[in-house]
């Protein structure tokens, strides 16, 4: 009697952890994507930068694979206008104005991908399990970018594919510290969960991984 009371309990044990641990991961993703927001009025030239002021306004993080013949030049003119609303029908909204791609919530964080047509060559880079990676406090964002380009994983994944970094600032809000106080100590983690993670826990809110160049040559890795 008392071995059947004991394993009684244990089970219940068992279930409740899985509750919390399923309860958890909805609140993680839903307090993602049920922010309110107002009068959210987007009128760019391209997904890139549609996504990139979502990130930047509402200080949600959100991260954009591109289909490969794009680059930063999507098709896409995106223009939307919701009164009221949800991060989730914001993303709805954006995704209706650039139907070849689709989101998705991944570690906490918004990951926008192509729906088909993929770039093999950026999803293997993403996919790539990283054995060591750290940031320092302190650290800017290109000094991150050109971490992540020269990790020898990364690296024979360009030499094979005969592509090179680009690791060259854009504006010069890539000089800026991805916070005073920020670290990260990550092993056997992809590329992509690593990107998640610095703009899920930094002041960095996107990221972008595209490719550049007449023969699509370079890769970017932006923060």
């Amino acid at each position: 009697m008392r071995t059947r009371k004991m394993l009684k309990a244990f089970c219940g044990i068992v279930v409740l952890l899985l509750f919390c641990e399923m309860s958890f991961g909805q609140t993680s993703e839903a307090k993602v994507l049920n922010k309110r927001v107002e009068a959210v009025r987007i009128d760019l030239s391209s997904l890139h930068l549609a996504l990139s002021e979502l990130a930047s306004k509402y200080g949600i993080p959100i991260g954009l694979e591109t289909i490969k013949e794009d680059g930063l030049e999507s098709e896409e003119k995106i223009t939307i206008d919701v009164p009221e609303g949800t991060i989730k029908d914001v993303l709805d909204a954006i995704i209706q104005a650039a139907p070849r791609y689709e989101w998705e919530v991944v570690d906490g964080v918004i990951n926008v991908l192509p729906k088909e047509n993929r770039d093999s060559f950026l999803k293997g880079i993403l996919d790539t399990s990283i054995k060591e990676f750290t940031i320092k406090p302190g650290q800017s964002k290109i000094s991150v970018r050109g971490a992540i380009t020269n990790l020898p994983e990364v690296k024979e994944k360009l030499k094979a594919a005969n592509v090179s970094p680009l690791n060259l600032e854009f504006v010069s809000t890539e000089f800026a510290k991805l916070s005073e106080s920020f670290s990260l100590d990550a092993r056997n983690k992809t590329v992509r969960s690593i990107l998640n993670q610095i703009i899920r826990k930094s002041n960095a809110k996107y990221w972008l991984v595209s490719r550049f160049g007449k023969k699509q040559e370079f890769l970017i890795i932006n923060l």
